[in-house]
């Protein structure tokens, strides 16, 4: 059953042209947020468009998030059939509408299409939540993220909590 439909789909540079950047750079997260994701002012300038995937709703840019296929390389705890999805954003205005737990219902889906021929033992994928960000944390335990009860320490910004999402 779709909650709160939203539409997914990969970056191109068309996303990101002169005409839309002004739309780009309007995304805001919330201040605090800025110690877990670069705000999109300053991530998307330098991101791999080959890597980012745009949330939709109702025809609008309303977030974003990035897809980390060599994770597993950095990460002694992720296996090698797994990615990651990091700098995962919704604009302020669209936080706590429930758009990121029906963004990671979603996921699998979307990314098995997206990636298969690249990874074709695709078996989920990882998040890393700032254990302070509870909001987070609700939104992707609902969209389906197990949590694994392990923590990431190495982090510069604390301790994270170490989900996992399935592609079952």
């Amino acid at each position: 059953m779709i909650r709160n439909p939203i539409t997914l789909l990969p970056a191109t540079h068309s996303s990101f042209d002169e005409q839309d950047k002004a739309k780009w750079q309007a995304l805001q997260i919330k201040p605090f947020q800025t110690k877990f994701s670069s705000s999109p002012a300053d991530f998307l300038p330098q991101a791999d468009l080959s890597n980012l995937h745009i949330i939709q709703k109702e025809g609008k840019a309303i977030g974003y998030f990035n897809v980390d296929t060599q994770f597993h390389i950095r990460h002694t705890f992720a296996n090698f059939d797994s990615i990651a999805i990091d700098h995962f954003v919704v604009d302020d205005d669209w936080q706590a509408k429930g758009i990121a737990t029906e963004t990671i219902r979603n996921l699998a889906w979307y990314i098995r299409g997206q990636i298969a021929q690249q990874m074709p033992l695709l078996k989920g994928a990882y998040f890393l939540v700032h254990n302070s960000n509870t909001g987070a944390y609700k939104a992707f335990l609902r969209g389906g993220c197990e949590d694994t009860q392990q923590m990431f320490t190495l982090s510069a910004t604390g301790q994270q909590h170490i989900l996992y999402l399935p592609f079952r």
